[in-house]
């Protein structure tokens, strides 16, 4: 793997495979140049590669991100909706009247057929024989 080595006393700078150099005009110990920026930039000629994975993860990361980003969102909306219409039931069966507590509001029976009024216990039409 190579690096970019600079002198830190004359400015000297050389690209070489990894290791400890000394500088070939004053002689003194070189280092290794800083990394910067996105893809390794700064002082350094070479990325070593970087781009590569920086376009894999562009060209895979991103559709995979997304696809992520979508499925989380679907199952976000199912469960606020399971969460709405949970909520809307609950108003709906918090309003409802019970079967046993509705009042009786017509007191007074008709006859199906003929339209005569009949008491509530009779079982047969006073007027047309009926069965009610």
């Amino acid at each position: 793997m190579y690096r970019t080595y600079i002198c830190d006393d004359c400015g000297y700078s050389t690209e070489e495979i990894e290791g400890a150099y000394l500088c070939p005009k004053c002689h003194n110990k070189m280092r290794i140049a800083k990394f910067s920026g996105a893809y390794g930039g700064g002082d350094i000629t070479r990325s070593n590669g970087k781009w590569l994975w920086y376009a894999i993860i562009t060209v895979f990361g991103l559709p995979l991100l997304v696809i992520f980003l979508n499925v989380f969102g679907v199952i976000i909306y199912i469960v606020l909706m399971y969460l709405v219409r949970k909520d809307m039931n609950n108003k709906v069966r918090d309003n409802a009247i019970p079967v046993n507590d509705v009042p009786e509001l017509d007191h007074v029976h008709y006859c199906r057929n003929c339209g005569c009024q009949v008491r509530s216990d009779q079982h047969y039409c006073g007027e047309c024989g009926m069965k009610l």
